[in-house]
């Protein structure tokens, strides 16, 4: 797993096992995970920690509320991962690869501890205060405004592709076919990924935060299934009508249409 992350990652469980040492613990938990992440100061992870008011100080005051240190140095000077802190990162691993990127970065290491709900880094982070969901949408802001930029330079070399049809009674269009309505007009869609009908019009507009070799899934904290009156619910868009992709999910809701990242204007025709 370790030869599937990248030099940050490799920092941040670094500073993880420096944080367990530290700490007299014999080993590396979620919660030395997020000393980790907020210790790596040049990753979004900690850029994004720090507009939630999480600093080095105030991590570790929070730590030290649910666990002591120990009482003698670990024998070892490389710590093992608990099971959870190595589940969490093969969740960052997972999320790195959903999100298109070859390694996971420190903002995918904070995606994976989020999803460890159970986690002791996830309940510290309630301690200061911090939803789970506005802290993940937060990430996921980051990371597109990072990866947008990355296809505006790339956005010259594409090919044409399949175009979405937007229609004039957008709003009123995309709700009835059970996705939330576009912000704004045409230019809304840039940088958006949306699910196209056989007809090629516009039936979800969202954030495609997972691809899987089965389907395409959304898992995002800021949907709304406008079918069932739900926020913040887990979405999967699926290629295939199987079901129960993810057993582990709250709902699963199956489309037979495409998936297409929308570029440029050019994409877009208006019904």
């Amino acid at each position: 797993m370790f030869q599937r992350v990248s030099p940050q990652v490799k920092r941040i469980l670094d500073l993880a096992n420096d944080e367990a040492l530290r700490r007299r613990h014999e080993y590396i938990g979620t919660e030395h995970m997020l000393a980790g992440v907020v210790q790596e100061h040049e990753g979004i992870g900690a850029a994004v920690l720090r507009e939630f008011g999480v600093n080095n100080e105030t991590l570790a005051a929070a730590i030290g509320h649910f666990i002591r240190d120990g009482e003698r140095p670990p024998a070892a000077r490389q710590l093992p991962l608990t099971p959870r802190a190595r589940t969490a990162l093969q969740n960052a691993v997972d999320e790195s690869g959903c999100l298109g990127q070859d390694l996971p970065d420190s903002p995918h290491v904070l995606l994976g501890l989020l999803r460890e709900r159970d986690g002791l880094a996830t309940h510290v982070l309630k301690y200061l205060g911090i939803d789970a969901d506005q802290l993940r949408a937060a990430i996921l802001k980051a990371l597109g405004a990072k990866m947008e930029l990355k296809d505006i330079v790339e956005a010259p070399q594409r090919s044409a592709g399949p175009r979405a049809v937007f229609p004039r009674d957008a709003a009123g269009e995309v709700a009835r076919q059970g996705g939330p309505p576009p912000q704004a007009g045409v230019e809304s869609l840039i940088g958006q990924r949306v699910v196209l009908d056989s007809a090629g019009t516009l039936v979800y507009l969202g954030t495609l935060t997972a691809v899987r070799p089965d389907g395409y899934w959304l898992d995002d904290a800021d949907v709304h299934d406008c079918r069932e009156g739900h926020a913040n619910k887990e979405l999967y868009v699926c290629e295939s009508a199987r079901e129960g992709v993810r057993a582990n999910r709250q709902r699963v809701f199956v489309f037979r249409e495409a998936v297409v990242s929308v570029s440029r204007l050019s994409d877009v025709v208006v019904a």
